[in-house]
């Protein structure tokens, strides 16, 4: 009987090693599942990222390559102001309406020298051309003032030189 009771515990020792084994089977296939999962995580998380860099890498230079065509009209704009003297364009308009208000007093005052208003309008008209071929190149809201002014001189000298035609 002894020998069948050591068998016995013989044979529940193997089991219960049996067992364990089995449960560290178990154990270590979760382990190598999640080490696969962590691995698939690891290279989702890595692609993503190099996907991202490349998406961003891209979004990136079109930008700089955008700064850069802006860049370079910026540089043509301004290359084409400095070439544009507004110095000249200034004085040439002052003089233009200090002419056209002498030319309007001179209306009031004295209508005897009509040939020599006639003369004078006729150099303000040149220097006027002057100005507006000038002024016609560049675009500025300022000088829309100065042709106003302009329209103001020429109405009176029109009703004037059209009284003398009836």
């Amino acid at each position: 009987m002894e020998v069948q009771a050591f068998n016995s515990r013989q044979e529940e020792l193997l089991q219960k090693i049996l067992d364990e084994q089995k449960k560290q089977v178990k154990y270590e296939r979760l382990k190598f599942i999640f080490a696969c999962c962590g691995l698939l995580m690891g290279l989702i998380a890595l692609t993503s990222v190099l996907i991202g860099f490349s998406f961003l890498k891209t979004h990136i230079t079109a930008l700089a390559d955008e700064v850069a065509v802006t860049t370079a009209g910026i540089n043509d704009v301004s290359d084409k102001l400095k070439e544009i003297d507004f110095k000249a364009i200034e004085e040439t308009y002052q003089s233009f309406v200090s002419t056209a208000e002498d030319t309007i007093e001179q209306l009031k005052n004295d209508t005897e020298g009509i040939n020599e208003l006639i003369d004078q309008t006729m150099d303000t008209m040149k220097e006027a051309d002057s100005v507006f071929e000038s002024i016609s190149k560049v675009d500025f809201s300022s000088l829309s003032e100065g042709i106003k002014k302009f329209n103001e001189v020429i109405e009176p000298l029109s009703r004037l030189f059209g009284s003398f035609g009836r």
